[in-house]
């Protein structure tokens, strides 16, 4: 844009902020009950107490939303912008795909950029109306140049979902997945700030978050750059990202993880994301225990290796449906309450990965020799694997046909469902490495040769 257009946009956007201002001068402020939140020293636990009362921008300018949108201010900005090197067209990210869906150029201009600047520009003023405080000039230069981006070279915006976890925490700082992809430890202005959004019941919230899975995106990525269309895609981009990071999670360790809810934003505060914190019920963390799901380094690197077969989760569903079937048994293990059903699906998802079709003679030793053979690196891992899947085996038997359970297999239950469901992961894993599944029969091959 050149340097005349720039001074002329600026002193448009300066002219418009004065009337705004003026408009909003004397109206009554509103203002909200904080909450001061103290963190315990492991980050786990905390308490609240009501906190200071503090300006509400966001409401203070939704409860004059109307006179607001309807100001000639506006109107004169967007017949300005109509006739400029930025044509009003171009601010259509993510709202509506004509113009017409709003009262005229003036109403959709306010709502989709403009109360989103001056929200920004007062909040980092600390304006106050009837103080005869004008919007500071840094605050306005700062925010001006956020505008001229998302106006000018919106394809330069990035697009970021924050996905909350619960019972996952880090080993390191960060763990990345793949570009644009990564899990961070949250700060603690960040867990404060959960605890806060989560309930207006602060007393009854009993988790911090500590990690969280951030996902960017460019909007250059998604071509037109106009319409609700585009903000819609990246959810759906973003959905599924963090289902696939999830069942990563859950192919690399036996704790129990699971996702809270999704929160929607972009690098730029005058760009809104029109798609409020969502959560997939299916998935939602149903905790068995106490124990917090670490993320190491060197699951971090196997969950790198992994990500792009994980990318490609459709496709083995038509090709190898083998793969699709145990990792949804396994997925599926998380939400049951009883470690006899999550036993049971376990060995679904290793009878899936292991057996022929139509198979019913034999069924547990064809088993335990070929695991003990795909996932044994020597003699004697492979013999006290044959042991382990008999005995698991055993279980499962017994479980099915509702068999009564002894004191002393009550005991090892748990046992037994943990250890199959790490025979399950490994071989996904591998199965995954490999982009195939285990192969009955060349194992079979293998153990003659």
């Amino acid at each position: 844009m050149a340097e005349d257009a720039l001074e002329e946009f600026r002193a448009a956007c300066q002219a418009w902020m004065v009337e705004i201002v003026g408009f909003l001068e004397d109206k009554p402020f509103r203002l909200t009950r904080d909450s001061f939140i103290e963190l315990a020293e492991d980050a786990q636990g905390w308490s609240g107490r009501p906190g200071a009362w503090i300006p509400d921008y966001t409401g203070f300018l939704q409860a004059f939303g109307d006179p607001l949108s309807n100001h000639s201010a506006n109107v004169r900005l967007a017949e300005y912008l109509e006739n400029s090197d930025a044509p009003l067209q171009s601010l259509l990210i993510g709202y509506s795909d004509e113009p017409a869906a709003f009262a005229g150029p003036g109403d959709f201009l306010f709502k989709t950029v403009m109360v989103l600047f001056l929200r920004t520009a007062l909040e980092r003023s600390g304006w106050f109306p009837g103080q005869g405080l004008a919007v500071h000039d840094a605050a306005f230069e700062e925010t001006f140049s956020e505008l001229c981006q998302l106006v000018f070279h919106p394809e330069t915006v990035t697009l970021v979902a924050l996905v909350e976890f619960r019972k996952l925490s880090l080993e390191s700082d960060e763990v990345v997945v793949a570009p644009g992809v990564r899990f961070y430890r949250t700060s603690k202005a960040e867990r404060i700030a959960a605890v806060k959004q989560m309930t207006a019941f602060p007393e009854r919230f009993e988790e911090v978050p500590l990690a969280m899975l951030e996902i960017q995106r460019p909007l250059r990525e998604f071509g037109d750059l106009r319409g609700v269309s585009l903000l819609l895609r990246f959810a759906t981009i973003a959905q599924e990202f963090q289902q696939h990071a999830l069942l990563g999670l859950r192919l690399l360790g036996s704790q129990y993880v699971g996702y809270y809810r999704t929160s929607y934003g972009s690098d730029n505060p005058c760009l809104t994301v029109p798609l409020g914190p969502s959560a997939n019920p299916l998935a939602l963390y149903e905790g068995h225990g106490p124990e917090a799901f670490v993320l190491t380094d060197e699951m971090g690197a196997t969950l790198r290796e992994i990500w792009e077969p994980l990318q490609r989760f459709p496709a083995f569903q038509e090709q190898h449906k083998v793969i699709a079937t145990a990792l949804l048994r396994l997925d599926d293990a998380y939400r049951r309450q009883h470690v006899r059903d999550r036993l049971v699906d376990f060995w679904v998802g290793l009878e899936a990965l292991f057996l022929h079709d139509g198979e019913s003679t034999e069924v547990g030793y064809r088993l335990r020799l070929r695991i003990a053979r795909y996932l044994g690196n020597n003699l004697s891992e492979r013999q006290a694997m044959v042991q382990t899947v008999k005995d698991s085996y055993g279980f499962r038997s017994k479980v099915v046909h509702g068999s009564r359970f002894s004191k002393k297999d009550e005991e090892r239950l748990l046992e037994m469902e943990q250890k199959t469901g790490d025979l399950l992961r490994r071989t996904l894993i591998r199965s995954l490495h490999n982009q195939q599944p285990p192969d009955p029969k060349a194992i079979e091959t293998d153990l003659l040769a």
